[in-house]
């Protein structure tokens, strides 16, 4: 490996190192998605999806709505991660902008996450 290389590669890894806290530190400045928010009404958004009103969301319903979750959501953002202070694991979501759901939570926009 060449010198320029190496060093390249020494900062980058010692650069990921140190920005690594600041990944979690982002998440737990997010507002976590209010259940009465106007958006997660409209979409029937719910922190636990095993609580969603399946006669008003039938999407939920059955075989298939039983493997929905937000954490297997093409519109899920990152990995689920610990907010210190709250239960579960968190991530964002690009229905709702600077703001974090539930791993474990489902709204009526729920898509698959496209094979890779």
């Amino acid at each position: 490996m060449k010198r320029r290389n190496f060093i390249l590669s020494c900062i980058a890894g010692v650069g990921s190192i140190a920005l690594a806290p600041l990944k979690s530190w982002a998440l737990e400045k997010k507002e976590i998605v209010a259940l009465d928010d106007t958006t997660a009404k409209a979409l029937g958004y719910a922190h636990d999806a095993t609580k969603v009103d399946i006669v008003k969301f039938p999407k939920r319903a059955g075989e298939a709505g039983k493997t929905q979750f937000c954490n297997n959501c093409s519109f899920a953002q990152g990995e689920p991660q610990v907010i210190e202070g709250k239960e579960g694991k968190w991530m964002g979501c690009t229905l709702f902008p600077n703001k974090v759901v539930a791993e474990k939570g489902w709204c009526n926009t729920w898509t698959a996450k496209p094979a890779k």
